[in-house]
């Protein structure tokens, strides 16, 4: 999950405290996007204790890498207080200096959870948010999360997942498909609501094409209380490639689906792929730009594709980055504003190789940071590949972009 940025130069310096450092290899993980960094905390890795608690697993989870995008360079900052949430396969949500963290799996077992959590990225710590008890989420992992707007408060939207949940908790309407492999978890298209200020979760009225249970999705925001869902895993039916739109109030969610048109350029289905978004000035269009990439196929197969997807008219355009660099998955993907005419794709983590049978740990879990440029063809109005650049030439590349934006007549 991410969000495109400009560089913020009063926050992208480093912070007190912080330890260079390269984060270690890992999936599941998110990053989150606060005034010109990206905050890394967590995910799944052969280096957590397979356990419930442990000394060396509360050690893991105290730490955050964070990456600035003003000079390319990770350093690790100790967290105060705890994380009550799932170590890997969370979901996030940026609310102005905060980034809020909910659910996730615990590691071991069936082991999972619903509980909400914030990072406040100013004083580097947890803090717990204390919700009302009845009319929450289920226990689960892999959902969706986005923030918007309404009456002037901000609001979470939480989508699916897949995890636990009593029959006397499931709430009603909501679907929840068994698994064929365990009958204590489900899949589910549960949809919640909470209010920043007075942390209560409610169950909001659906409207239109709602989607189905869904596992492995992406969620992103897009403006206008508005919010993209594409992919996932649906019980049944395999990998999904529609495009779902949500329309957010803080009582009403109404749904519109977009399924590829007859001999439409379109992704296929995927699962536990990322996506972040290309908006205002850097989309070079006044409407936003949904970013995908990776995941898994409906064979089980690894992806290495990358398109975007034009939210005016539902049309998408691929990308032919290298496959060496967005042939991932469970992955995180943000998007950094460097100015016209390039923007950076910044990806880290995930697994780069996929063996049916293997567990995710032991698939070929990788720590790269990789940058992708693209760049934006005036010819053709159209966004393509142009480079990836090495984390050792990041601030030469930048300070040449930014010198080349500068010598750039103003656009009207």
């Amino acid at each position: 999950m991410a969000v495109s940025v400009d560089i913020d130069y009063r926050r992208s310096g480093s912070l007190k405290g912080g330890i260079a450092c390269r984060p270690q290899e890992r999936y599941g993980h998110s990053a989150g996007t606060v005034g010109g960094k990206l905050y890394l905390w967590a995910g799944g890795s052969k280096h957590v204790p397979p356990v419930h608690t442990s000394a060396d697993k509360e050690q893991l989870m105290a730490k955050t890498e964070i990456f600035s995008l003003k000079n390319g360079r990770w350093e690790r900052h100790h967290t105060r207080g705890s994380s009550h949430c799932g170590i890997s396969y969370y979901a996030i949500a940026v609310v102005d200096e905060s980034i809020y963290y909910f659910g996730g799996q615990c590691g071991h077992g069936t082991c999972y959870y619903n509980t909400l959590t914030k990072l406040d990225t100013v004083e580097m710590k947890w803090k717990d948010v204390q919700t009302n008890l009845v009319g929450i989420p289920m226990k689960k992992y892999s959902c969706g999360m986005v923030s918007f707007q309404c009456d002037g408060d901000t609001y979470l939207f939480l989508f699916g997942g897949i995890g636990e949940v009593d029959e006397s908790e499931q709430v009603p309407g909501a679907t929840y498909i068994v698994s064929s492999t365990n009958p204590k978890i489900c899949r589910t298209n549960e949809h919640h609501i909470i209010s920043t200020t007075t942390n209560k979760w409610t169950i909001p009225q659906i409207e239109g094409d709602c989607p189905p249970a869904l596992s492995g999705l992406t969620l992103t925001a897009i403006g206008g209380n508005r919010a993209i869902l594409f992919g996932g895993y649906e019980s049944g039916k395999g990998k999904s490639n529609a495009v779902y739109v949500a329309e957010l109030t803080k009582d009403v969610v109404t749904w519109k689906r977009y399924d590829a048109p007859p001999d439409a350029q379109w992704p296929v289905g995927r699962s536990d792929h990322s996506a972040t978004l290309l908006t205002g000035h850097a989309g070079r269009q006044p409407h936003p730009l949904l970013v995908i990439g990776g995941g898994i196929d409906v064979a089980g197969g690894l992806l290495a594709d990358c398109w975007i997807l034009n939210t005016s008219d539902m049309t998408w355009t691929k990308i032919d980055a290298p496959a060496s660099d967005i042939g991932r998955t469970l992955f995180s993907m943000s998007i950094m504003n460097i100015g016209a005419p390039y923007v950076w794709l910044i990806l880290f983590g995930g697994a780069t190789k996929w063996e049916k049978g293997l567990s995710t740990k032991d698939q070929g879990v990788t720590a790269s940071t990789t940058v992708i440029e693209l760049g934006w063809n005036q010819e053709s109005q159209q966004w393509r590949y142009t480079s990836t650049i090495a984390l050792n030439d990041y601030q030469q590349a930048l300070k040449d972009k930014l010198s080349e934006r500068k010598k750039l007549p103003a656009e009207k």
